[in-house]
């Protein structure tokens, strides 16, 4: 028997016995002669289902203890492994869904950024178009300020004063006076 269950595919990570109504026991894939833990037998017994698990500690490790009761004799079979062990594919299971994670946070940041640069190049072209109109502007004015002023003054002194400030919407900021000097008689006398 103790070959048998020496054969079973999990058998070499975890201990395995099978035990008696006494807790005794009957078979393992243990040493020879190794008994079970001394708090193990008193838990195992104590239950009334017919199967669980519960916590203990097997030679200073924390370990996890599942069985079984045999529906056709008094035996219990009995699987121990280290908390460690139990939790192996927990872990790896965790482990993966974290790297998954990661990959998916990755590839979602990627596309955001393609989609934002994408979105953002022709707003970013129109400002720098507007930008540099409202500099051209600027350069222009700068350019022929005088020649505005210039022109406005002469227009004002040849009394077409009235045709340039009457100019629309800035007409109640600008006030002038023209007075108009008539020219001087020729005195020939």
């Amino acid at each position: 028997m103790r070959e048998k269950i020496k054969a079973l595919r999990f058998a070499d990570k975890r201990k395995l016995w099978v035990v008696d109504s006494g807790g005794r026991i009957l078979s393992s894939n243990t040493d020879a002669g190794l008994p079970l833990p001394e708090d193990m037998a008193p838990k195992l017994l104590s239950f009334t289902d017919e199967e669980g698990k519960f916590d203990t500690t097997i030679g200073g490790e924390a370990s996890v203890v599942s069985f079984s009761r045999s529906p056709y004799s008094k035996w219990y079979y009995v699987s121990a492994a280290s908390l460690d062990e139990y939790n192996e594919k927990t872990n790896e299971l965790r482990n993966g869904l974290i790297t998954v994670g990661a990959l998916l946070l990755l590839m979602n940041l990627t596309v955001g950024l393609l989609i934002f640069y994408r979105a953002q190049r022709p707003i970013r072209t129109l400002f720098t178009k507007f930008s540099r109109d409202l500099d051209e502007m600027k350069e222009r004015w700068e350019r022929n300020r005088l020649t505005i002023r210039q022109d406005y003054i002469a227009k004002l002194l040849h009394g077409h004063g009235e045709q340039v400030l009457n100019g629309g919407e800035n007409e109640e900021r600008w006030t002038s006076v023209l007075h108009r000097i008539p020219a001087c008689p020729s005195s020939s006398a």
